[in-house]
């Protein structure tokens, strides 16, 4: 298949995408693309000058963009490309900043959306409205990342700045810790890190569960182009 990682930052994703199956032709773009093609060579990555994508109509079996739609500065563009290089019953998979604790960060610094490059705030269902008039159905909602949900709020409240838009503060120890707890709470951290070897998550997970249904960090979201 042919998979679009739409705004790819560091290319994690992407290259994660790829080893999943060696067949897929994994494809990541965005309008930094220096980190990504520094950590993986022999992945492709494409700069885009803004959100139109250099791709035919109907080329991707798959495009997925996690954490991203927040970003952009023509969100309308952004989408009606997306569903433009996605083939009829393909699938978008995507991932936005819950509204209530994306309001909770807000609080805890007046800075917090400056700082990481936020946009907008999507409220509750609006993305999902969105999606339907461009042509899409929605096939699945979750809600995840109470955890790093935490850690960041207790950053915020600690007067600790963010540095970039993928979210990271200065590696002092304390954030270094909290980021290593939150792979054992993040289910879709935990197999690809060491965490994997420390049978932790079995208790984190079903704590992670039931507070990502109070406080999630992230809403993901699935739907098919019709």
């Amino acid at each position: 298949m042919r998979i679009l990682d739409f705004g790819c930052g560091n290319g994690d994703d992407a290259y994660f995408l790829s080893a999943e199956n060696k067949n897929n032709e994994v494809i990541g773009v965005d309008l930094d693309i220096s980190l990504a093609e520094i950590k993986y060579p022999n992945s492709r990555f494409i700069k885009l000058e803004n959100e139109a994508l250099p791709f035919a109509d109907s080329f991707f079996d798959i495009v997925y963009a996690s954490d991203v739609l927040e970003h952009v500065d023509n969100l309308s563009l952004a989408i009606s490309e997306i569903a433009r290089v996605l083939k009829n019953g393909g699938r978008l998979i995507l991932s936005i900043p819950h509204f209530k604790t994306e309001k909770l960060l807000e609080a805890a610094n007046h800075n917090y959306l400056k700082q990481i490059g936020h946009q907008r705030i999507f409220a509750p269902g609006e993305l999902e409205g969105i999606l339907d008039q461009a042509g899409f159905s929605i096939i699945s909602r979750k809600q995840k990342g109470s955890f790093m949900f935490l850690a960041l709020w207790l950053l915020l409240r600690n007067k600790k700045n963010i540095l970039n838009q993928r979210g990271e503060f200065e590696p002092t120890a304390a954030y270094k810790i909290l980021m290593i707890l939150n792979q054992f709470f993040d289910w879709e951290i935990t197999f690809k890190t060491r965490a994997k070897f420390l049978p932790l998550w079995l208790l984190a997970w079903p704590i992670a569960w039931i507070f990502d249904k109070i406080y999630p960090k992230t809403v993901k979201l699935a739907a098919v182009k019709k």
